[in-house]
């Protein structure tokens, strides 16, 4: 019972951190920014998915599916109106990626 209570968690914890990882890799792959905020937006879109379920009341796939579209703008909107201009000096934007994590 213990046993595989642990390997079952050791498999959910481990493809968090493989699903995180890969969302790093890939927004640096693509758009060669250093995106340490990136945490900050998945903590944002599950503290969300959480206060949608059970404060609101919604379903649980519709609170992702809202929470997927709305941390996607916001994605978007602190790309176009913070990252955008500043893309080709990477020290700002680690910066300003830190200082965005630490905001949210």
């Amino acid at each position: 019972m213990i046993a595989s209570h642990i390997i079952v968690m050791t498999l959910v914890y481990g493809s968090s951190y493989a699903i995180l990882a890969t969302g790093l890799a890939l927004i640096y792959g693509v758009g060669r920014i250093i995106n340490l905020a990136h945490t900050a937006f998945l903590m944002m879109g599950a503290y969300l998915i959480w206060f949608l379920v059970s404060t609101l009341g919604w379903g649980f796939p519709q609170s992702i599916a809202a929470v997927v579209v709305g941390i996607g703008l916001l994605g978007a909107l602190v790309y176009r109106f913070l990252l955008h201009r500043i893309r080709e000096h990477q020290a700002a934007v680690l910066l300003m990626t830190i200082a965005l994590g630490m905001v949210m």
